[in-house]
């Protein structure tokens, strides 16, 4: 494996622990906490100041670890959209497994700008006052709406079409064609028909199950 390459999975994997960081530590602050669950909590009979401080206070006891979390979860989606785009060529053509991650790595590029997106976004420029509004994507079709007046559903749907994604598509078949020496369109619908049809269903899935659950902090 190219030395740039792992070069650049050490810089996503260190983008996503720094965003977390970002996140735990500049927008999660006690004051969006409490307006996020403080009427919640409120509506339900509990002391609201007891229980923010509870939560916050357990969101910056534990943050090394779960921040580690977060960084090895990122690790294993790069795997798992390998092996996905890689079980894609089995019909088509072999290839080896570690022949498709290079490309898994830098698509996934993509996705740390749109953390580092929304980080900024957050921090600099609107701050989130509602999980709806933590839970919107930058430059996505729920930047259009007033989400905190959507069902999570909606925004989840909305936030999951946005120009990161398009961006991931583009880099990963771009690579692919480029290091496996194929056709530009081929690697395209290889990507499509596989992490594109797939996170779809994730997507759909996910959806369907906020919209069957309580919905909190909006």
């Amino acid at each position: 494996m190219k030395k740039s390459i792992i070069a650049l999975l050490v810089v996503i994997l260190a983008v996503t622990g720094l965003m977390y960081w970002v996140t735990n530590e500049k927008v999660m602050t006690r004051e969006v906490t409490e307006m996020m669950y403080g009427e919640q909590l409120q509506q339900q009979g509990k002391d609201t100041k007891e229980l923010v401080d509870i939560m916050y206070e357990q969101q910056h006891k534990w943050w090394v670890p779960i921040m580690i979390g977060c960084v090895l979860a990122e690790a294993g989606k790069i795997f798992f959209w390998t092996t996905i785009v890689f079980a894609g060529f089995y019909s088509v053509s072999k290839k080896k497994y570690f022949e498709i991650f290079p490309a898994a790595v830098v698509a996934e590029t993509a996705k740390a700008l749109q953390a580092v997106a929304a980080g900024i976004n957050f921090v600099y420029f609107n701050p989130p006052t509602s999980i709806a509004k933590l839970s919107t994507v930058p430059f996505s079709l729920a930047s259009f709406f007033d989400v905190d007046k959507l069902d999570m559903w909606m925004v989840q749907v909305l936030s999951a079409v946005n120009i990161f994604e398009l961006l991931y598509i583009v880099l990963f078949a771009w690579y692919l064609s480029k290091d496996l020496n194929e056709p530009m369109g081929k690697m395209s619908k290889i990507v499509l028909y596989t992490y594109g049809l797939l996170s779809v269903l994730i997507i759909a899935g996910m959806a369907s199950a906020t919209a069957n659950m309580p919905q909190i902090g909006k």
